[in-house]
């Protein structure tokens, strides 16, 4: 009870100051068009809301090889850390982004949609163990907001992170669906490989524990709080449904030399046939 009390306070605190800072921006005229209250910002993954953004969607530029023209989804798009930067980017493309987060999705369709009829953002209520486990859809069936072969790149950052081995299997598989022949698909993850295996434990997060050999989790309690794959059984998965991996750009959540970012992310086209 009485932890539970003191969350409840340390919540109320955070949420003031996160008011104070907000209104204190506004008065001070600090506060960059398009950015989110930074209480919704630290419930869907907190960080400088717009240093974040403009390095997604450098990935996305640069190992995703995004053009103006083309059309992206974003799988799990949060507040839009990566549509907002990308307004500036595209001409005449477009952008579908799509998360179980209500407050996040209002706040993209109210301030990003509005002014950007090329930017659609969809609320999946979708359920998650860590996230969302109340929600009413399940993953194993949910079916991507786009259209077969529509999307020139699907994006995803810190989702696979997050999902059990069928909830990923599934978003792997509407991945493919939903790309164009020759699409590309820029995805994050945390990958390990035999040599890596044996220290899982030494890094953050900390996998320590191997449900089934392919995939470890960091609590045994929260298994959807943190999730890594085996790389092999990735490109497997992937291969299977008509992807094929053209580059991993390692990530220093593992402390390989010369990352990309935290999570390792990877890139694959789907077979033109």
């Amino acid at each position: 009870m009485l932890a539970t009390l003191l969350r409840a306070v340390r919540r109320k605190v955070r949420l003031a100051r996160f008011l104070g800072a907000d209104a204190f921006d506004v008065v001070a005229g600090r506060r960059p068009p398009l950015t989110p209250p930074r209480a919704l910002v630290d419930a869907v993954g907190g960080y400088d809301f717009h240093v974040v953004g403009q390095h997604l969607s450098g990935i996305a530029t640069t190992l995703g090889a995004l053009k103006p023209h083309e059309r992206l989804l974003d799988i799990g798009c949060g507040v839009g850390r990566l549509a907002v930067p990308l307004t500036r980017h595209f001409t005449t493309g477009e952008y579908t982004g799509f998360d179980i987060s209500r407050r996040a999705i209002r706040w993209c369709q109210k301030s990003v949609a509005r002014s950007h009829p090329n930017f659609w953002f969809v609320h999946a209520d979708i359920s998650n163990s860590h996230y969302n486990p109340h929600g009413a859809l399940r993953p194993e069936s949910f079916r991507f907001p786009c259209a077969d072969q529509s999307v020139d790149i699907a994006f995803a950052a810190s989702v696979f992170t997050h999902l059990a081995p069928t909830s990923a299997d599934r978003y792997l598989a509407e991945t493919a669906r939903v790309l164009k022949p020759g699409g590309r698909a820029v995805l994050s993850f945390f990958l390990f490989d035999p040599q890596l295996m044996p220290r899982l434990g030494g890094f953050y997060p900390r996998f320590a524990h191997f449900p089934q050999p392919y995939y470890a989790v960091a609590d045994p309690r929260d298994p959807e709080a943190a999730v890594a794959y085996d790389e092999a059984a990735v490109a497997e998965a992937l291969r299977a449904k008509g992807l094929e991996i053209v580059r991993i750009a390692r990530g220093h959540w593992a402390r390989h030399p010369d990352p990309l970012s935290y999570q390792d992310f990877l890139l694959a086209e789907r077979s033109v046939t």
